[in-house]
């Protein structure tokens, strides 16, 4: 224990970043794979080859982590979708509001296939219909936000006049688009194709697509 907390000491910056980023990482396998109540510090502590000190030390107690894991979770996605937060907000998506709706389902299919934990770390949540689903859903109202200007050009084109608010829009889409992707083996074995693959991604968007923008 004592060179542990030497080690501790002498970490610099980069290291203790990199640190954080495995302990985030392994605990978001963790905590999808098997629910909060199942996974234990020291279980992810030996999957991020540290210590469960040393996870104390960077982000508290297991409620704690498990908020961390989330924002991190959250802000993968956010970050995939920047290049359309960043043509909402430069006002470019209201020459075809639709075509950039569509980009960003796919954007997210392909971070639901990269990542599929988050979809994962809902339905364990849904199941148990604990206190940290008001956490996702504090950062679902958040993200959603995000695409407000996106939504009323998209109802000034006549198109999702069963979506009275932005929120049932985006309910729609974060809450169903993902769950076959991040449950790819069942996928892929049901419909007897890989359905990672980009054919089937393509295709799979292009279904929720029709769903939603049936006239374009």
């Amino acid at each position: 224990m004592k060179n542990k907390s030497k080690n501790l000491g002498k970490r610099t910056s980069a290291e203790a970043e990199q640190s954080k980023l495995q302990i985030l990482e392994s605990a978001l396998k963790e905590f999808s794979r098997h629910g909060y109540d199942a996974t234990s510090l020291r279980k992810i502590a030996d999957k991020a080859g540290t210590t469960h000190g040393l996870i104390r030390h960077y982000f508290g107690d297991k409620t704690q982590l498990y908020t961390s894991v989330v924002d991190f979770a959250f802000e993968q996605f956010i970050s995939d979708l920047a290049p359309v937060f960043m043509a909402i907000k430069a006002n470019s998506h209201k020459n075809d509001p639709i075509a950039l709706a569509k980009q960003s389902l796919k954007i997210f299919a392909r971070g639901s296939i990269k990542r599929p934990e988050m979809a994962r770390l809902i339905m364990h949540e849904a199941i148990v219909e604990s206190e940290r689903l008001d956490y996702f859903y504090e950062k679902v109202d958040n993200l959603t936000k995000l695409f407000e200007g996106l939504f009323i050009e998209i109802q000034k084109t006549g198109a999702l006049t069963e979506f009275s608010e932005l929120k049932h829009y985006t309910h729609f889409i974060f809450f169903n688009l993902p769950i076959p992707l991040s449950l790819n083996k069942f996928s892929s074995s049901f419909i007897g194709e890989d359905i990672q693959s980009e054919k089937e991604i393509n295709k799979y968007v292009d279904r929720v697509s029709s769903l939603l923008f049936p006239k374009s």
